[in-house]
């Protein structure tokens, strides 16, 4: 797997995941979800597979 990430502006990141998926990552949650609600996403996610 491989990660790109561009700064925007300030606080703000657009991520690639292997060239396929993007997402806009934004420190102050004014646009974009911050890193945080990512991570919060992602092992909520993952708990929810394992559990199905």
């Amino acid at each position: 797997m491989k990660v790109i990430i561009n700064q925007i502006e300030g606080d703000k990141f657009l991520s690639v995941v292997d060239g396929k998926h993007s997402v806009v990552v934004d420190g102050e949650r004014s646009v974009a979800p911050s890193a945080m609600d990512f991570l919060l996403v992602g092992i909520g996610s993952c708990t929810a597979i394992d559990v199905v």
